[in-house]
């Protein structure tokens, strides 16, 4: 998934994560995302090794994309 109308590309570990966060975070704002709505669409923009990471984490650290988001930059 490259692109879903929204200003997220996809992230595949390489690049800033960071960066990645924070084009994320501009983009529920923008689109009213609600946590939920988070949820769902951040393991979509997932590619390569961090959706292998993201795979690996256990269902209680995906209740947040914080900690989501913190995994994957230290992961």
């Amino acid at each position: 998934m490259d692109d879903k109308n929204i200003g997220v590309k996809s992230y595949d570990g390489c690049g800033d994560p960071k960066e990645f966060k924070r084009m994320f975070e501009l983009n529920s704002i923008i689109f009213n995302w609600d946590p939920g709505k988070k949820l769902t669409i951040s393991p979509l923009l997932l590619t390569g090794k961090v959706a292998r990471v993201f795979d690996e984490i256990k269902k209680e650290e995906k209740a947040s994309t914080d900690i989501i988001f913190e995994i994957l930059k230290t992961g």
